[in-house]
């Protein structure tokens, strides 16, 4: 008999019954894996709204400045030949014809963008230099949590590795770097012209690098590969696996028109050093390379692991995604483009400094790791964090000069009690 409001043949609905959650085993893994999904919280609250890639770079220089002091005590003196050179040739005069080509000061002839800066705002001591630098530095961990979200889709990784960059030679030398070489400058003229899509600004910002230091000219191939093989600007997720991009597509991007503005940027250049040499009297340094490259053979695992430590798992995994998905061309490119910047950093006596304009073959092959599962691709690049977080800053020099940069909690005990000297 039908009880009155309740359907014929109705079935009483089922309980849910309420399970307790399942409390996942413990292993020492299990602190890992909980710190890093905190740090990942933390993260994504950092990254939100409008200025987050400003508060992702200036975390990346707190995170690198206490892992790697400013000199605090040890700043370069202004007597020294570099600096009395730079001071004296920063406006109206820009070049000294009598330098001594076979010192440090005539490496430096060229290298006139920082002097033309110190012109435009009439600096007349070192720590207007300094500031100077210290922007660009800023200025360049800007440009690499841009350049790594793109590269990888996400702000939270994107963010890491400027935070691993700043963990570098390349990203350290702003605040580290008391000689008047100012790569900084050079460095981040480049990661900005990467960030750029226009090519009449990537045009600007890479003879502006070139003249910074010559380096960054060797470094000019891979800011090509970075803008060939970039998504579209109107590209969202779409062909991150290549399936679609095969070796006429790569050749079509490779032969767009950004490719064709850098080129112009290294006869630019070319020109105008030319057109210097014969209005000014000018010649190039003598100071770069040793006599036998290869005496410095046994400080190259310092020059080549210091300037990039963990990033190098970026370059290795992105080199073999590309490979893995058949796309042997870009890879290839990438690899020869690289070949370049990395010779010449092995090849000169400042090991470090030399490598560090190589840093853009970071980003690019990060490039090759779009479409990847996240899970893979967060390992990684905490992989790569921590292991430069965790490694000292290292400046290797000649064939056995190793320098190794304190962090800031060291050297303020240092400075106060005096212990270490």
């Amino acid at each position: 008999m039908a009880i009155e409001g309740e359907a014929v043949g109705a079935v009483a609905p089922e309980r849910s019954v309420a399970l307790a959650p399942v409390e996942e085993p413990w292993s020492p893994l299990t602190l890992v894996t909980r710190a890093l999904r905190r740090c990942d919280r933390a993260l994504d609250r950092l990254l939100v709204g409008r200025w987050w890639a400003w508060r992702g770079a200036a975390t990346a220089l707190v995170v690198g400045m206490f892992l790697a002091a400013p000199p605090i005590g040890g700043w370069d003196h202004a007597d020294t030949p570099t600096w009395r050179y730079v001071l004296a040739n920063s406006g109206p005069r820009l070049f000294d014809p009598h330098v001594d080509l076979h010192d440090q000061r005539g490496n430096l002839t060229f290298r006139v963008v920082p002097r033309l800066i110190a012109a435009a705002f009439s600096f007349d001591h070192q720590w207007q230099y300094y500031v100077v630098q210290l922007a660009f530095g800023v200025l360049f961990l800007w440009a690499a949590v841009h350049l790594f979200t793109e590269a990888l889709g996400s702000q939270r990784l994107g963010t890491l590795l400027a935070i691993a960059t700043a963990g570098t030679w390349a990203g350290a030398t702003a605040w580290v770097e008391s000689r008047p070489f100012f790569d900084a400058i050079g460095i981040a003229l480049l990661a900005l012209a990467m960030r750029s899509r226009r090519a009449a600004v990537v045009a600007v910002l890479a003879l502006a690098a070139t003249f910074s230091d010559e380096r960054a000219l060797i470094a000019l191939p891979l800011v090509l590969c970075w803008h060939a093989l970039r998504p579209a600007a109107d590209q969202d997720g779409a062909d991150v696996d290549g399936s679609s991009t095969g070796t006429g597509a790569t050749v079509r991007r490779f032969l767009g028109p950004t490719s064709f503005v850098l080129v112009g940027v290294v006869v630019a250049h070319l020109a105008i050093r030319t057109w210097l040499k014969h209005r000014y009297g000018l010649s190039e340094g003598q100071n770069r390379y040793p006599e036998n490259p290869f005496t410095l053979s046994r400080n190259y695992p310092n020059g080549l692991w210091g300037a990039f430590e963990g990033l190098w798992f970026v370059v290795a995994a992105g080199l073999a995604t590309l490979v893995h998905r058949r796309r042997w061309l870009a890879a290839g490119l990438v690899v020869l483009a690289a070949s370049g910047p990395l010779l010449v950093g092995v090849s000169v006596i400042d090991i470090s400094r030399a490598i560090a304009y190589a840093w853009p073959l970071a980003p690019v092959c990060a490039l090759g790791l779009r479409g990847l599962p996240e899970r893979p691709t967060r390992l990684l690049v905490w992989a790569a964090t921590a292991a430069c977080l965790a490694w000292p800053l290292v400046y290797a020099s000649g064939d056995q000069t190793v320098d190794w940069l304190y962090p800031l909690p060291i050297l303020l005990v240092h400075l106060a009690t005096g212990v270490g000297t």
